[in-house]
């Protein structure tokens, strides 16, 4: 049984208040399985906001093909922008022969000072 939230106890409460508290706690599954699907479009919504933002800290598939395309053949012609990011960013191409990897993209973290 519920005997109280935060400071409050059940017995502090009108009794709407306590009808309302104990509802809460009561929601079934398929509530659960709707806030549940609520909050993933919510949060897919949120991450597409973010990846469509140019000043974006998360790299598309598309991007980081450029950036290893880039690092691959320097001599290349891409747009001076472009160039400057890559550079910017320190990107590197790393291989990791413990985990069997070879050219792994990657971006040192920055400092701070």
């Amino acid at each position: 049984m519920l005997n109280g939230i935060g400071k409050y106890s059940l017995v502090d409460m009108t009794s709407d208040q306590r009808v309302y508290i104990r509802g809460l706690f009561r929601q079934t599954a398929s509530d659960f399985g709707f806030i549940m699907a609520e909050h993933r479009q919510r949060m897919e919504n949120y991450l597409t906001e973010i990846i469509s933002s140019k000043k974006s800290p998360v790299l598309t598939d598309e991007r980081v093909d450029a950036v290893t395309r880039h690092l691959r053949e320097p001599a290349d012609k891409v747009d001076p922008h472009f160039r400057h990011w890559v550079k910017s960013k320190n990107f590197q191409l790393v291989d990791l022969p413990g985990l069997g990897l070879k050219e792994v993209l990657v971006a040192p973290r920055k400092e701070k000072v």
